[in-house]
Parts: C-alpha cells; sequence; structure tokens
C-alpha cells in the first residue's frame, strides 16, 4: 500500500496494489476532473464536441423512447383515468370538472338515444363520448358509442338523418 496525491483536490489518499491507477481520492473528484475535460474538449472544438453529442444522442434514443414508452403504457394501465382527461383537455379544451358537469347535466344518459352512459374509461355500459361540431369545435353534448357513430356516419348531415328517418318509417309501415 502506497499515498498518492489527488489531481483535483490535492489530498492525500492511500492507495493498494490493486488499484495502484487511481489517481482521485473520491468519486466526486473523478467526475469533477470529467467535467473538466469534457468543458476543455468543447472550448478546443464547439462543433465536434455538438457532433459527437448528437452521435450518442442518436445511440441511446431508440433504448430511450422505448423504455419510455413502456413506462408510460404501464402506467395507463394500471391508471387510465388521468390519460383519458389528459387527452380530452388536450382536443376539447375542457377539464375534468367540466366533463363531470356535462355529463351530469344529462343525468348520465346520452343526448341522442337517452341510454344511461358511464364516464368512467373501462366502464361495461356504454362509453361516454364528447360530441362537437367539426367546424367550429363547440361542444354539443355528451353521446354513447353508437350515436356517436351515427353522427360519423351521415357526416353530421341533419338532411341524410332525415332521409333515413323517411327510409324506415316508409319500411315500417309496409311491414305492419
Amino acid at each position: 500500500m502506497f499515498e498518492k496525491k489527488c489531481k483535483i483536490c490535492d489530498v492525500i489518499f492511500s492507495v493498494t496494489n490493486k488499484n495502484k491507477g487511481k489517481i482521485f481520492c473520491s468519486k466526486a473528484c473523478k467526475q469533477t476532473a470529467d467535467k473538466r475535460a469534457l468543458k476543455k474538449r468543447y472550448d478546443a472544438s464547439p462543433e465536434l464536441a455538438r457532433q459527437r453529442a448528437r452521435v450518442q444522442y442518436a445511440k441511446n434514443r431508440k433504448t430511450l423512447s422505448t423504455r419510455s414508452a413502456q413506462r408510460q403504457r404501464v402506467a395507463r394501465i394500471k391508471n387510465p383515468e388521468p390519460f383519458k382527461f389528459n387527452k380530452i383537455k388536450q382536443i376539447y379544451g375542457i377539464s375534468r370538472e367540466e366533463f363531470e358537469a356535462l355529463i351530469c347535466i344529462q343525468d348520465f344518459r346520452c343526448a341522442i338515444c337517452r341510454k344511461e352512459i358511464d364516464p368512467t374509461v373501462n366502464s361495461k355500459k356504454s362509453k361516454a363520448l364528447i360530441d362537437h361540431n367539426h367546424k367550429s369545435g363547440k361542444i354539443r353534448g355528451i353521446v354513447c358509442i353508437n350515436c356517436n357513430s351515427i353522427l360519423g356516419y351521415c357526416k353530421e348531415d341533419p338532411k341524410i338523418l332525415l332521409e333515413a328517418i323517411r327510409y324506415l318509417e316508409k319500411f315500417k309501415r309496409s311491414v305492419s
């Protein structure tokens, strides 16, 4: 065993034959030395340092994004509610409280067919969806998945819906 002087803080520390190449007294001094060396390289050639950083980022990017997506997937499975309401806030600009107030006003029923709907994410009942005008973005109400599909398939055109009603009425009379 022999003693060495730290290259950063000048503290004298003991070294064994096993780690005789050690030149820093602690992990903190090693990190300080690494930061200084990095700054020195950057100051000498900023463009080359940025190039190296971009290459290193590109190597790690796929791994990092995969891990992040995996963590988010697990979190969404464990607790889907916050993700649902974050998306609602993003798309429609309304908070969870405003959504709940809308569905409460409708007595937890679809605005069109009046069937009971459930605002929770993984419900066994009919799923609650926000109906809105696609041109203005204004929210009209909360509807079930079936009524939302009807509005989508008819492209929100009342004429198409009226023709569908006439069509159904015509065949209703002929069967009776």
